[in-house]
Parts: structure tokens; C-alpha cells; sequence
């Protein structure tokens, strides 16, 4: 069980996610421990800086062991299709159009 939320760690069924991990060396150690001693717990880490610290000495990266993948801010027609909101990008694309604002429902 968790200290701060009281929610148990499951395994196979909880997602750690570390954010802002490059604070924080020994976190960013410990992806390594999770690879090779707990791989039944899912683990993503975050950083805004996380490039530019793997990058300096006094850190230890755990090379092979973390997949690297670079994710961009999505745009307002990405998140709309994410959440299923096809119609809505349709009805601001006429308004756009039209150069008219947006009123009343989606037809």
C-alpha cells in the first residue's frame, strides 16, 4: 500500500508513473531495478528535462533497459479524435470556413 494515497501497488495491474524523474537520480536508477527484478509493474518516467540530464555525468542512465520515446503536446483536432469527437472537428472546420462562430448544436 501506497503512504500517500492508501491505494495497494498491484501487480501486473498498476501503472507507476514517475514524473519529472530527471530530479531525482536514484529514480532514474532504479528503471534499471524494475527491468530486471520487477518487470510485473508497469513503469513510465517523465521528464521536461529528462534529455538534457541523461546527458550529464553525475547521472546514471540505465542503458538497453528503457525504451526512449519523445511525445509532442497534441493539437485541439488530435485531442478531439482522441476522445471520440469526429462531428465536433467537422463543425469547426464550417465555422472556420464561414469565419462564423460556432453556435447551437453539432449537425
Amino acid at each position: 500500500m501506497t503512504f500517500f494515497t492508501k491505494k495497494t501497488i498491484t501487480k501486473g495491474n498498476t501503472l507507476l508513473f514517475l514524473d519529472e524523474i530527471q530530479l531525482c537520480p536514484l529514480a532514474l536508477a532504479s528503471l534499471k531495478y524494475f527491468c530486471e527484478f520487477a518487470p510485473e509493474y508497469h513503469v513510465i518516467a517523465a521528464g521536461s528535462l529528462l534529455g538534457v540530464a541523461v546527458n550529464r555525468d553525475e547521472y546514471s542512465f540505465p542503458v538497453g533497459k528503457v525504451n526512449m520515446m519523445t511525445l509532442y503536446p497534441m493539437d485541439i483536432e488530435e485531442f478531439l479524435l482522441a476522445q471520440g469527437e469526429e462531428q465536433m472537428i467537422g463543425r469547426i472546420r464550417e465555422c472556420f470556413e464561414e469565419n462564423a462562430p460556432m453556435r447551437g448544436e453539432i449537425r
